[in-house]
């Protein structure tokens, strides 16, 4: 069984981000949604509209304000959400954002996950196609982005695991009041083409999180979005099985 292939009965993932990128949309506003926003109401009732993010780390291409007549604002991050704010999308120019909370939930797996943003996606574009006449969006990237809650240990303990292999102990290595820590492996071949950042945030009120951030911005010939988001996956999953324990595992009950 290789790493993409683990199971566990219980994961200890508590939030999770999926993101599908396109070349930007020239033009969308916020208006154009008006379509999902009825569509999803029932859903997700509650509906923001945030600055727009920014690109991908590796995308130095910045919104552009652009559109019919004199020009207009770069289109809003508009946020759809369920009313405890547990789960919801976001839409704008360049990017489709499906989020999760799970909290005391039951996680459902990456494939449920994936295929939900797939067909939250596939809706996108048909109102693409109807309001602006857009035919096929250029995809050019795919991020998972997932927080796991690792119990039964601080923050320094987790930190000094990370970085030692789970060889070293908080006493035999002098590190003491860690809060955060950051690694990140940038793309090559191991990767898969894809970039990852791992980081220790102890600033919670119980466990500290590990955060796991997975972006490919190397599209493949004959790629689209499904194979995008699943070669992020793949190479956070094999990132994952590496950073924690054997003993871990066990705990979470891999299959």
């Amino acid at each position: 069984m290789g790493p993409t292939d683990v199971r566990f009965a219980q994961p200890p993932v508590k939030v999770v981000e999926l993101t599908i990128f396109f070349d930007q949309l020239e033009g969308l506003q916020a208006s154009h949604l008006s379509q999902l926003r009825e569509k999803w109401r029932g859903e997700y009732p509650q509906v923001a509209e945030l600055a727009p993010s920014a690109p991908p780390r590796n995308n130095v291409t910045r919104p552009t304000i652009s559109g019919p007549g004199s020009g207009t604002w770069p289109c809003p991050e508009v946020q759809f959400s369920t009313a405890d704010g547990d789960e919801g999308l976001a839409i704008q120019n360049d990017r489709v954002i499906r989020r999760w909370y799970f909290g005391f939930k039951e996680y459902p797996g990456f494939a449920a996950l994936s295929d939900d943003l797939l067909s939250r996606l596939d809706q996108f574009e048909h109102v693409l196609k109807t309001e602006l006449g857009v035919q096929g969006l250029t995809f050019t990237g795919g991020q998972c982005w997932y927080v796991n809650e690792i119990e039964n240990m601080n923050d320094d303990e987790l930190a000094v695991g990370l970085l030692t292999g789970w060889s070293g102990t908080v006493a035999n290595t002098g590190v003491r009041r860690w809060s955060f820590l950051r690694l990140h492996k940038c793309d090559d071949v191991e990767l898969d083409g894809c970039s990852l950042t791992a980081t220790v945030d102890g600033n919670h009120e119980d466990s500290p999180v590990l955060i796991l951030d997975s972006l490919t911005d190397d599209v493949r010939e004959g790629e689209g979005p499904r194979e995008l988001i699943d070669r992020a996956h793949g190479q956070l999953l094999r990132e994952f099985m590496e950073l924690t324990s054997e003993v871990q595992h066990e705990k979470w009950g891999k299959e």
